[in-house]
């Protein structure tokens, strides 16, 4: 019963730093108009975002393989945290970019630790079962963040998707730290690479379905928010 709590508590950090990621789509228009940029310069906010994702997730993982688990865990959630609390009262557009390009350095280390930790905790039997509830954080993110954060903007202000998404990311890093246990660190990352899975065709063929099924997704998502 404890696994299984600790397995939503690690979704729902999952649910806000995807939601911290992909939220700020629907407010694109409010912070375009509200720093006078256009909105194409204002999509960088998320563009930033993926991008350093993409290029350095990997190096990320290694270079906090040796550090303790629920410590990054808890450092990855606070810096969401703080970073959504800054946004919100950020006056200049350009120290807002930066302060979306901090989090997404610990975007992959959350994601990583959290699958990993799933493993570990989980029986043998029960590990695809622990792992899928941990991707339902980034399925909620997507149907429920992204358009909770836009109606928080359309009722209030766009300032106030940011602190939603900061009381989230809070409310996962009181969880991980109250009952997640401490996990024995190997000292190995939690992403092992090989020739055989570099060169798997299959490995490829997913990652590129992958990619262009999220970029028509959000590209969607930013036609509607223009429209």
């Amino acid at each position: 019963m404890k696994s299984k709590r600790n397995l939503y508590v690690l979704a729902l950090g999952v649910f806000g730093i995807t939601t911290t990621e992909f939220g700020v789509i629907g407010v694109l228009p409010e912070i375009a108009s509200a720093f006078h940029v256009p909105i194409d310069k204002a999509g960088w906010l998320l563009s930033i975002f993926a991008l350093i994702v993409a290029l350095f997730g990997p190096f990320m993982i290694i270079l906090f393989s040796s550090f303790k688990r629920k410590n990054l865990l808890v450092a990855s959630l606070c810096i969401f945290t703080v970073a959504n609390i800054l946004s919100a009262y950020i006056t200049n557009f350009y120290i807002l970019l930066a302060a979306r390009m901090i989090p997404a350095f610990f975007h992959p280390v959350y994601w990583s630790i959290s699958l990993s930790v799933a493993e570990k905790i989980s029986t043998p039997e029960n590990k695809s079962k622990a792992v899928s509830i941990i991707f339902s954080g980034l399925t909620l993110a997507t149907v429920l963040g992204v358009p909770l954060a836009t109606l928080m903007s359309d009722l209030f202000s766009w300032q106030s998707s940011f602190l939603l998404t900061a009381f989230i990311n809070m409310l996962a890093l009181a969880g991980v730290q109250l009952f997640l246990p401490s996990i024995q660190n190997t000292g190995e990352s939690p992403i092992r690479f090989s020739s055989t899975r570099v060169q798997s065709k299959c490995l490829w063929t997913n990652l590129f379905l992958a990619f262009f099924t999220i970029t028509a997704m959000y590209s969607t998502y930013g036609y509607i928010a223009n429209s």
